[in-house]
């Protein structure tokens, strides 16, 4: 993993902080746990010719098997492809990818390993970080 960032490898090397990026730590992170579950979420999902998902194949993907299907539609609607494209922008490492509105398998890694897909909800975690209340 850390040959594939090109950092030190010795025993008794150090990493600088200048030289460790949000950038490079995410490309740590995939090679020194690769994530084959999400590799497939990812592969059964798209066309299986190109190397990323479209806007449409998210969409579908989000809409069907994210989103569970009992919930109301006006308190919680499915997802629109502007919506899709906002998550593209936030989660995709390629700028050519945004642009076109495409999500690598990077990308849905760190989708999948976001807020929007967390088990608990974001405001229920800060709640019981104090232990005093």
């Amino acid at each position: 993993a850390l040959s594939a960032c090109h950092l030190p490898q010795g025993k008794n090397d150090g990493i600088n902080p200048e030289d460790f990026p949000e950038t490079v730590y995410k490309t740590f992170l995939m090679n020194l746990c690769p994530r084959p579950d999400i590799d497939e979420i990812f592969t059964s999902h798209h066309s299986k010719a190109k190397p990323y998902m479209t806007k449409d194949h998210l969409t579908k993907f989000i809409n069907k098997k994210q989103r569970n299907s009992h919930l109301n539609d006006t308190l919680f609607p499915p997802a629109k492809p502007d919506r899709v494209q906002g998550l593209i922008e936030k989660y995709e490492p390629s700028g050519m990818n945004i642009q076109r509105g495409q999500l690598s398998p990077e990308g849905m890694v760190w989708f999948l390993c976001g807020p929007e897909n967390s088990i608990i909800s974001q405001d229920k975690l800060f709640l019981y970080q104090d232990m005093n209340q």
